[in-house]
């Protein structure tokens, strides 16, 4: 009794419709399978750079949260000492005696994978009063 895929002279193979078939079916899922493997990795680097922005911008203003408000200055300061390489900008405003403005912009290199961030925060311009000197 033969059994299925043995040759009558005794050798077992694969033909070469059956090769071509089957590279053309690996073909095949290859170029379905690519683009949505190319989306998922620009999908990731794109949540990377958010990670790393959100990073970026709670540093900024957790140094503009705890310094003095005589000595926050504005201007910008450029990062490429890290893997998330960005610009930094800060921008003060006194809207009330008592009340400053500061708008920091984070902005990547990189504008092709995210944009800009921008967070403003509110600071109260406390002065020192000395309690024995009223009158």
């Amino acid at each position: 009794m033969k059994s299925e895929g043995w040759r009558a002279d005794g050798q077992g193979g694969f033909t070469l419709i059956e090769a071509m078939v089957t590279l053309s079916l690996l073909c095949f899922i290859v170029a379905v399978l690519g683009p949505l493997l190319l989306r998922v990795s620009r999908l990731s680097s794109g949540v990377t750079a958010s990670q790393y922005s959100t990073a970026a911008i709670v540093a900024a203003s957790s140094r503009a949260m705890t310094s003095r408000t005589d000595q926050l200055t504005a201007g910008c300061m450029v990062d490429t000492t890290t893997a998330f390489r960005h610009t930094t900008c800060s921008v003060l405003t006194d809207t009330l005696p008592t009340l400053r403005q500061i708008r920091i912009v984070v902005t990547p290199d990189d504008s092709l994978i995210s944009g800009p961030d921008t967070l403003t925060v509110y600071r109260f311009n406390a002065q020192f009063t000395n309690p024995f000197n009223s009158p």
